[in-house]
């Protein structure tokens, strides 16, 4: 079975994605954590990865990182969201597409 990862920032801007397309998570300040998802439209290596920048409360990403991946690698959830309701230290959800 293919475990999935929606992006939420709102219910019209949602970005779902098989866990096995994410590349990477980078905590790239004390409030943002970058997550890197192989483009699943043109999934070469000449196009960049789409990036989903996740804001986070302040002090919180260490924490926030951790509820992610365990998230991810849980054996128990087929489907996870990641938005501001099912992770209250996320504010805010932004999706950029690779070129």
């Amino acid at each position: 079975m293919v475990k999935w990862v929606i992006f939420e920032d709102s219910v019209n801007d949602q970005h779902a994605y098989p866990v096995s397309n994410i590349n990477a998570l980078f905590v790239t300040s004390a409030t943002n954590i970058t997550v890197y998802a192989r483009n699943p439209l043109q999934p070469t290596e000449s196009v960049s990865d789409d990036t989903i920048a996740l804001t986070c409360t302040s002090g919180s990403v260490d924490e926030t990182l951790d509820v992610i991946l365990n998230k991810l690698a849980s054996d128990n959830i087929n489907v996870t969201t990641i938005n501001t309701v099912e992770i209250s230290s996320v504010t805010t959800v932004a999706y950029t597409a690779g070129a």
